[in-house]
């Protein structure tokens, strides 16, 4: 029950105020038709749950017959041996199996189950109702004795049951008459609820009520309606209109927990005690006030939340911990609740674990062991229905594993030992053929929509697999099911589908022809879907108009998709923002800038379309047709004119206005906007990289490269590949080449392998090929000294040397000459060692270098000078990758330093190398 403190003592009789022949609940004998009460109790409807199970001579499973007045017969039968025993069965029956029947009932009733039995793990319940027998033979029959029921099943070796669970519906409606001759009271949380039965009450009420149950809703004098009431007063004032002996409908819902005190002699003071009766053992109210407290705080439209609002899931952590504390045994529907609770706050696992210490199952449906830390519930698998199962396949489709919803839809199908991904499909009670557990349409569809949301590889064969074990389906069935084909790029089967949908009296809708939109290949595809809606009578809308101009757009029938637009407006179909966003960004991307800023100038001019361009999109997509044609200008005069009504640029606007900046070359306007990005973007970053480089500011792209390491950039492998090539360029131009070392000695230390365009890029920018050296410089020598720089560090990597890098660094040293030229010849005698190695061993075999390129050239005049020999030297080994577009450059490169070397030979020039 309730705790007091949840109770406050309210008055429940009528006060010094009213006249005391009108009180409310004055006690006095009434005479009542026994007919007339039976009548009302037999208003209180059963609801039956009918499911036929299948067994092979059970055991532990017995029977007892029920005669007209609830009467217990005296005989028990059981099933397996197929004996009646004369017994009394009285004592051992629960009087809630009983209550459902009506005085008229006559029939068989299961008194017995073996719960470690197979029947229990089917579904076969004590005190569920016998309606029929079969012996296994396909026929059925009706039986309400224990005799008939032995000699139906006699030489049977499968017995099967049609059982049906009766449940008294919790709401209910009791016409009385004043005097009414029991005492209420109220809640703190506006709850009026049954708190005394007079002893002189009424038959009707003394049969009906109970203590504990919740007075709804009264009617009124004036009509039938039934008005819901949540105070004592408001149950006051609608009956105190009324005379003695006037009737009066009330609405009552049964509460979990509530009893049948002893009828108690009402008492003539003005308040009420309060109920003060100890929590069942079933803890029947507390699971009744947690689905109240979740009820309360669900969100029935996801459109009014947010999502960001996470108050159901917190309101089910509180009522899990609380249920949790009490050691409940988790019911079904309150199981249902917290799921859907966790769920719409988009908490997937949360549900799932709960799901697994409710039932004491797995949440995937695994034949694996459960571990212990899930059970923070007493195990309850009469959990585990349809409702709940569907939960858990809805947990799963968030949790995106549609492997587990592969298993979970198998294990209600009763189809165990099914290997999924691996993974045994595990045995669950109340499934299968004969199971209480059968699936419907929505459970079904809830897997279909589980694989078109993943689309993950093997979702078409599951959701094929699925669509073909479906014994009847709906509108969502086949548009799911659709959508998932045309994503697959099925589209013949798709239109397969729908043929069959249509000859299956499936009527489609406006997302059936959305689907098929997507199977179009052309607009004569889609004419004729535009032909069969009209047959349905589907009215063209904006959605339709849009994918035929995006049809259009991609034939790059320009001229009929603007006619399109005119018809939208001459047809009532107001067009969409996007739909000019779908046929401006066809336009940019066949290449026609034009043709998209006249579309925008044009909507803009038009009074009814104004107002669509006044949005974001549009202008960055304008803005970008400015930057393909190069034209800055125009670019910052459309951020004015956005800014100007109200309308804030984004990133991908800023970015497009860099890029109408770079276009024309005004490196220091690209700059000044890429600052004001708050948060750039992969490509944003490139952009404003590039602006650096060509502001003149290497040093600041340099930074921003530096923040991009694996993992956690943000570029992409090719915007990456181009920045460094872009900062890199622009160091060597300014001639700071110890930042561009540093650049790509952090290319390297990445993991990134420098592309082929920026060792092009480093070779043009020191112009070797267009111009020779007449005269040495300083200059020249510290770029033939980079250029080794860069050949050791791909040395260290053992990546192989670009043939235009190598042809570069030889033809710089013969044209500076000296130390420079001499390294030079060690260069090609290097690469001739290692193509004869190559012949030799049949692959590349890299020695251990002892030294690199750089330091030869700092030693070799030191060398030279001390006449020492370069014998226990070990050169670097060179790996070059001569391609047909640099073979002759390479060529003509080791043709001038080989003649340059035998004309100018000296005895200690010609320097041997250890194998």
């Amino acid at each position: 029950m309730r705790p007091k403190a949840m109770i406050r003592q309210i008055s429940a009789t009528l006060s010094e105020s009213y006249v005391p022949d009108d009180d409310l609940f004055a006690q006095e004998e009434e005479d009542m038709d026994q007919e007339a009460i039976e009548k009302q109790l037999q208003a209180r409807s059963t609801i039956p749950q009918i499911h036929r199970l299948q067994f092979t001579l059970p055991q532990d499973v017995r029977l007892v017959a029920i005669d007209t007045g609830r009467n217990i017969l005296n005989g028990e039968l059981d099933l397996q041996s197929l004996q009646i025993t004369k017994t009394t069965t009285t004592t051992r029956l629960d009087p809630a199996w009983l209550r459902p029947l009506d005085t008229t009932f006559r029939g068989i009733l299961v008194s017995h189950v073996d719960s470690e039995s197979m029947a229990w793990k089917q579904g076969l319940r004590p005190g569920q109702v016998v309606r029929s027998v079969s012996a296994g033979n396909g026929r059925w029959w009706p039986k309400v004795s224990l005799q008939g029921v032995r000699s139906a099943l006699k030489a049977a070796t499968s017995i099967g049951l049609q059982v049906e669970q009766l449940t008294e519906t919790n709401v209910f409606e009791l016409t009385l008459k004043k005097p009414l001759g029991f005492q209420i009271q109220e809640t703190n949380d506006g709850m009026v609820l049954v708190s005394q039965i007079a002893a002189n009450a009424p038959n009707l009420v003394q049969h009906a009520l109970r203590v504990g149950d919740r007075v709804l809703a009264i009617d009124t004098s004036l009509g039938d309606k039934l008005w819901p009431v949540s105070t004592v007063e408001g149950v006051i004032s609608a009956v105190t209109g009324r005379l003695p002996g006037q009737s009066v409908t009330l609405r009552f819902e049964r509460q979990p927990g509530a009893v049948v005190e002893p009828i108690v002699a009402a008492t003539k003071t003005a308040t009420t005690n309060t109920v003060a009766t100890d929590v069942p053992t079933d803890h029947k109210e507390l699971i009744q006030r947690c689905r109240e407290v979740l009820q309360r705080y669900s969100t029935k439209e996801a459109s009014i939340r947010s999502k960001l609002d996470l108050v159901p899931a917190l309101v089910a952590d509180k009522v899990v911990e609380k249920l949790s504390a009490a050691s409940v045994a988790m019911d079904a529907k309150t199981l249902a609740m917290l799921m859907h609770a966790y769920l719409s706050c988009e908490q997937p696992l949360k549900a799932i674990q709960l799901f697994e210490a409710s039932t004491g199952f797995r949440g995937d449906a695994s034949s694996a062991p459960l571990p212990d830390a899930s059970r923070t519930f007493q195990a309850n698998d009469a959990a585990l229905n349809l409702y709940t199962g569907t939960m858990l396949l809805q947990a799963h489709a968030q949790n995106q594993d549609l492997a587990a919803v592969q298993r979970v839809l198998a294990a209600l199908e009763g189809r165990s030992g099914l290997a999924v991904d691996g993974e045994e499909v595990a045995p669950w009670p109340w499934t299968g053929a004969y199971g209480s557990i059968q699936l419907d349409t929505y459970c079904y569809n809830v897997a279909l929509a589980a694989a078109d949301q993943l689309g993950v590889v093997g979702a078409v064969e599951f959701a094929t697999d699925v669509f073909a074990r479906m014994k009847e389906r709906d509108i969502v069935t086949y548009n799911t099911y659709l959508n998932i084909l045309v994503k697959a790029g099925k589209f013949t089967e798709s239109f397969r589908l729908f043929d069959q949908m249509k000859r299956s009296k499936v009527r489609p809708d406006k997302y059936t022809y959305y689907a098929l939109m997507k199977s179009c290949k052309n607009n004569m595809d889609l004419q004729e879907l535009f032909y069969d809606m009209k047959e349905y009578n589907i009215p063209m809308d904006v959605v339709f108009y849009n994918a035929m101009i995006q049809n259009l757009s991609e034939n790059r029938e320009w001229s009929q998709a603007t006619k399109l637009i005119q018809e939208m407006e001459t047809k009532g179909v107001a067009p969409q923002a996007m739909t000019y966003g779908i046929l401006m960004n066809g336009m940019l991307r066949a290449d026609k800038p034009n043709a998209c800023l006249a579309l925008f100038e044009s909507a803009c001019a038009n009074t009814k379309t104004v107002g669509l361009t006044q949005n974001v999109h549009l202008y960055t997509t304008a803005i970008a047709a400015a930057a393909v044609l190069g034209n800055h200008e125009r670019a910052l005069e459309l951020v004015s004119r956005m800014t100007a009504v109200g309308i804030k640029p984004n990133t991908k606007t800023l970015t497009s206005v860099v890029g109408a900046c770079l276009a024309s070359q005004k490196y220091d306007l690209a700059v000044g906007v890429y600052r004001k990005i708050e948060k750039p973007d992969g490509y944003a970053m490139s952009q404003g990289i590039q602006a650096f480089c060509g502001n003149g500011e290497p040093e600041a792209a340099a930074s921003i490269l530096r923040d991009q390491r694996r993992g956690t950039r943000l570029m992409s492998g090719k915007l990456i590949m181009r920045s460094y090539r872009h900062v890199i360029g622009a160091a060597l131009e300014k001639h700071d080449y110890d930042l561009a070392r540093q650049v790509l000695t952090d290319l390297l230390l990445k993991g990134y392998i420098p592309s082929k365009e920026i060792t092009d890029t480093i070779v043009n920018s020191f112009g070797i090929f267009r111009s020779s050296v007449v005269e040495a410089t300083t200059e020249d020598k510290t770029r033939f000294r980079f250029l080794l720089f860069v050949m050791d560090s791909l040395e260290r990597r053992n990546l192989v040397v670009d043939g235009t890098l190598y042809a570069a660094v030889l033809t710089l040293g013969r044209q500076i000459g000296g130390v420079e030229r001499r390294v030079a010849n060690l260069l090609l005698q290097s690469k001739s060692e290692s193509e004869v190695q190559n012949v030799i061993l049949g692959e590349a075999q890299p020695k251990a270098s002892m030294t690199t390129w750089e330091e030869i050239l700092e030693q070799y005049q030191e060398r030279i000078r001390a006449k020492q020999s370069l014998d226990n030297v070990i050169l670097p080994t060179l790996q070059i990758r001569v391609s047909s577009r640099n073979a002759r450059q390479v060529f003509r490169a080791e043709q001038a330093v080989a003649f340059s070397r035998s004309k100018s030979l000296t005895p200690d020039a010609s320097i041997p190398t250890k194998a």
